[in-house]
């Protein structure tokens, strides 16, 4: 999908969302509901980045922000639909179906991530524990996806390591260790919701640089 494409698609719901908090507004005052229009601004802007998310093929999340903008939006929609009960579905049955959502869609377009996205051996940990052995040489343009798992990568052979490799890596509420050697110098380029990345202490002197492209939700990356 093209930029294009994802800004349009973007535009749209962002479009739709502003006449859905304008027409419950007008219902509100006209029919004197219970409307919370606070609820819904803020579940539209949930929403919104729910699609964004799921423009750039980020299905987990994506899946995760819907539930979480339905959760805000529960009552109000129970009202608009004219329910007598504004507990429509019980918050972890919700959630728990995102969850599977997430990790199916994941599964089903996981090719749309490129070659090699978590293919590589099998270098991947979803819902258990990982342990592997990466030689430094091979770490150029490695790809690791943890989706509510714990994944620790050792590094060997690091003495043949020229320096300035990219690393990628998805963690969706999973934990991700990285052990590298101590003279290396981290650069993180991340983008974290709601998740922590911590790096261990590094000298003044820079020495080999390795690049971390970070995107995770409610999860932490440890580089030790």
């Amino acid at each position: 999908m093209t930029k294009n494409t994802r800004s349009v698609i973007i535009g749209i719901a962002t479009v739709l969302c502003a006449v859905l908090i304008i027409a419950a507004s007008i219902l509100e005052k006209t029919l004197a509901t219970n409307i919370s229009i606070t609820s819904m601004i803020f579940a539209s802007l949930l929403f919104i980045y729910a699609v964004s998310l799921f423009a750039r093929r980020r299905f987990f999340s994506g899946w995760m922000m819907t539930a979480f903008s339905f959760f805000t939006a529960e009552k109000n929609i129970a009202i608009l639909c004219g329910l007598e009960k504004t507990n429509i579905a019980p918050n972890l049955v919700i959630f728990v179906a995102a969850i599977f959502l997430g990790w199916g869609t994941s599964k089903i377009f996981r090719g749309a991530r490129g070659n090699g996205w978590i293919k590589i051996n099998g270098k991947n940990g979803h819902f258990g524990s990982k342990t592997q052995y990466v030689d430094a040489l091979a770490l150029d343009g490695f790809k690791i996806e943890s989706n509510f798992g714990f994944y620790d990568l050792f590094v060997q052979n690091a003495e043949a390591y020229d320096g300035d490799a990219n690393v990628y890596i998805s963690n969706n509420f999973g934990t991700v260790t990285l052990h590298v050697p101590p003279s290396w110098h981290i650069v993180e380029r991340a983008g974290n919701n709601v998740a922590s990345v911590n790096v261990r202490e590094q000298n003044g002197m820079p020495g080999k640089m390795l690049y971390l492209h970070i995107r995770q939700n409610c999860g932490q990356i440890n580089v030790v």
